[in-house]
């Protein structure tokens, strides 16, 4: 037992998470163990393993992953559901362990699990814990209150199809009011209307104070956000002009130089703004299809509480402002989804924003992802191209990252490398259809049901397939860093011959079609389409071939015209019926038109 002992402090002094849940879940199967150990080091263990060093980090690179649906992830990679599973049962099972021993929990044991359900999203299990709280005669603090607004607010938005519902259109509104059995996919999250997120936000608000427990900025931050989701803006410009004296409607009307950005907080204050407060104010302001006011109400919270504006707040503005500049059609219009709309042309002037000064923003894969396809939409070919070189550097240097890591590991496990001097993992997507999606999230219930830790599991379970040293962590993560990355720029790819959008309507168009669209597609060369794709030009289709084994490109004839076509050897004009198809690769046809070669980057 004292040996496990000495593992828990060392695993303390080195102030590693990973290391400290593993020492602790092997030295507490002795359960005169958790006896004996004091409470201050119980509760530094408890702090130590926050769910932020385990989650937060995939959480970040699952946010865009997985509105792609695949059949399979890269070897030896944890789908979100599984790692968010394995976390919590290794806690559940410290929990059970100490509830064995007729223990009690304690402020930090249901301040820690409250955390958790904050962090997975799951306000059904927040719910449960403080209503387990409140029985147990535990009086829950700040942070408690803080965990239990915001994953009641935030519930199942690790879900791709609720995360993109909670912009405040009629549509959805209508279905969380109805929606009390919460069968509707994409609404399971939280209800709107008679005992909706806004009256249970509030409720739950007038009891912390009633009970004399101190309100900080997040307090409010959650409070705002709780009015948000049911579309209550006035109640929101209520709280910011009483706690920030920032009045929306004025500031909307008012050019900077009218503005006295007066700061009567000391940064000492509970409720002094922090990032985290001008991520929820971006946040609430586009989800209810305002984005000028996001960016002015963020703008001035910034210079007059000198808070810079972080990454992740830019990353939601700018997400916000590509859905909401996205076209609506059909039924889309009827339903509200077009409230809010913003050109197209918002995406770039906000793209122009954030790279220059004074916010000298380096833009994420998920950015570049968002600024290629909507620079598709308007056909600008060459600053499309242009991001697209950009955004591949930006995935090479994951793949150089993935590749250090990997060395380094192998270094410490004395593996052999291939005596080729390849990596096994250098070629991991070569052969993949770059055409596959990365599969949705489960339900809800799904993700977060863990009732019961199985018995016969033992710390060494969690050593090897659940509970990660931190080098192991950071590689999984980086393997599906990597891996969304690459899935981006070949979906990029794609886009060169998506439809009849590069379809020639004058001599610059032609140009591209002739000699622009070629050029692209050798230089991503490396990230093309699946064997047999085909995208139609002006005078036919060109159809990659049917194996990987020979880089050479195939014109299908639909019609064409006499003329040369630059960049396309024509064999014989023989003007076959425009029905008719004729393919060089299948049916070396004279009549067939043939593409110059273009050789593979990859080797």
């Amino acid at each position: 037992m004292w040996r496990e002992h000495s593992a828990v402090l060392e695993a303390l002094q080195e102030e590693q998470p990973h290391s400290i849940l593993r020492a602790f879940l092997q030295a507490s199967e002795n359960p005169h163990y958790i006896q004996i150990l004091p409470a201050t080091t119980l509760a530094e263990i408890l702090r130590a393993i926050d769910p932020v060093h385990f989650l937060d980090q995939y959480k970040d690179v699952f946010h865009d992953f997985q509105t792609y649906r695949v059949d399979h992830l890269p070897r030896n990679v944890r789908s979100l559901k599984q790692i968010f599973i394995d976390y919590r049962e290794a806690i559940q099972l410290i929990l059970l362990r100490w509830r064995r021993l007729d223990r009690s929990f304690g402020i930090i044991e249901y301040r820690l699990m409250l955390n958790i359900a904050r962090s997975v999203k799951d306000g059904k299990t927040a719910l449960a814990i403080f209503k387990s709280m409140r029985a147990d005669q535990v009086q829950p603090d700040t942070l408690c209150y803080n965990y239990l607004f915001e994953a009641r607010s935030w519930s199942n938005g690790c879900n791709p199809l609720e995360r993109w519902r909670f912009r405040v259109i009629p549509r959805n509104i209508n279905l969380r009011q109805t929606n009390r059995d919460r069968s509707e996919r994409g609404f399971q999250g939280y209800e709107a209307g008679y005992r909706g997120i806004r009256e249970e936000t509030i409720r739950n608000f007038d009891r912390m104070r009633m009970s004399g427990i101190v309100t900080d900025v997040d307090t409010f931050g959650q409070l705002m956000l709780g009015m948000a989701r049911e579309g209550d803006i006035q109640g929101v410009k209520s709280v910011l002009k009483r706690i920030w004296d920032v009045a929306v409607d004025s500031i909307l009307h008012e050019d900077d130089s009218s503005l006295l950005f007066e700061n009567d907080l000391p940064p000492s204050s509970p409720l002094y703004p922090n990032q985290s407060l001008l991520f929820t104010i971006a946040h609430i302001f586009c989800i209810n299809n305002q984005l000028p006011a996001a960016l002015r109400v963020v703008d001035v919270f910034s210079r007059k509480y000198a808070v810079e504006i972080d990454l992740r707040t830019w990353a939601e503005l700018f997400e916000w402002t590509f859905v909401l500049a996205t076209r609506r059609y059909g039924k889309s219009k009827s339903d509200g989804s077009d409230l809010g709309q913003l050109p197209l042309a918002s995406v770039e002037n906000l793209w122009v924003t954030m790279i220059s000064e004074p916010y000298n923003i380096n833009p994420t894969m998920p950015m570049y992802n968002r600024r290629i396809r909507t620079l598709w939409k308007r056909q600008m070919y060459d600053e499309m191209i242009l991001a697209m070189q950009a955004g591949r550097k930006l995935h090479n240097f994951q793949h150089r990252r993935l590749q250090r890591k990997l060395a380094s590991q192998q270094r410490r496990t004395h593996e052999v490398q291939p005596t080729d001097g390849t990596n096994p993992d250098d070629n991991v997507y070569e052969g993949m259809d770059s055409n596959i999606m990365l599969p949705a999230a489960a339900k809800d219930d799904d993700v977060l049901e863990v009732t019961n830790v199985p018995e016969h599991k033992t710390s060494s379970d969690y050593e090897a397939d659940g509970v990660m040293t931190h080098e192991q962590a950071s590689l999984e993560c980086a393997r599906i860093h990597e891996f969304r990355d690459f899935i981006m720029v070949s979906r990029w790819a794609r886009l060169l011959m998506a439809g009849s959008r590069w379809v020639p309507s004058n001599e610059r168009d032609l140009k591209w079609e002739r000699i622009g669209a070629p050029d692209a597609i050798r230089s991503f060369w490396y990230y093309r389409p699946r064997p047999g794709f085909c995208y139609n030009i002006s005078t036919g289709k060109i159809q990659f071939p049917p194996s990987r084994g020979e880089p050479e490109f195939v014109l299908t004839v639909v019609r064409h015209d006499a003329s040369q076509m630059a960049g396309v050897e024509i064999v014989q004009d023989t003007r076959p019926p425009p029905t008719a198809l004729y393919s060089a690769w299948s049916n070396p046809s004279p009549r067939g038109l043939k593409v110059s070669t273009i050789p593979h980057p990859g080797g």
